[in-house]
């Protein structure tokens, strides 16, 4: 797997948060498979800063 994190040394130097949702295949239908946990984080009271990775 490739990872792009070393462009991203900056992520928590802002307050933006970013959803990277990682499986073996990158389909739709997989990764919407996935769309509840992404939502969960929108119920919480604070968005975490910086990247949150989400392994299929």
């Amino acid at each position: 797997m490739t990872t792009y994190f070393h462009f991203s040394t900056n992520f928590l130097k802002y307050t933006i948060t970013v959803f990277v949702l990682s499986a073996k295949m990158n389909t739709y239908e997989e990764l919407t498979k996935r769309t509840p946990i992404v939502q969960s984080y929108f119920n919480q009271d604070r968005l975490p800063i910086g990247p949150v990775v989400i392994k299929i």
